[in-house]
């Protein structure tokens, strides 16, 4: 289930960041938490007992962020063509408020800490 909300994390930020320029203050993301492929870390707030982190886990994925947070699971079955089912689950969240990320000064890839306000959408 961590793997799958992973991947899709992976994909919005790409699809999000194709349809507009990147953020001039980068979100750092937060240490610890399920380390998903392609190493994203993140925590899956939940009953423990259907394999989640518990119901006090952090619901960010961000660093030094201080906002709103909104989140939800839906799960279900989804079919191919070929009438083969599979189970879906998904976790959505939304995240809003001011954040302290990096921000690149440095040609050979150096970051400054800098203030921002965001809004982000992990899938």
């Amino acid at each position: 289930m961590k793997r799958i909300a992973g991947f899709a994390v992976s994909m919005l930020g790409a699809a999000v960041w194709a349809q507009a320029s990147p953020p001039e203050v980068f979100p750092v993301p937060i240490s610890g938490g399920d380390v998903i492929p392609p190493t994203i870390a993140a925590y899956a707030p939940g009953d423990p007992a259907i394999g989640f982190d518990g119901r006090d886990a952090e619901p960010y994925v961000i660093a030094n962020i201080k906002g709103v947070t909104a989140m939800g699971y839906t799960m279900g079955v989804a079919t191919d063509g070929a009438g083969n089912a599979y189970q879906v689950v998904t976790d959505l969240r939304v995240f809003q408020g001011d954040y302290i990320g990096a921000t690149s000064t440095f040609p050979a890839g150096g970051s400054t800490s800098a203030r921002a306000h965001g809004t982000f959408v992990l899938i």
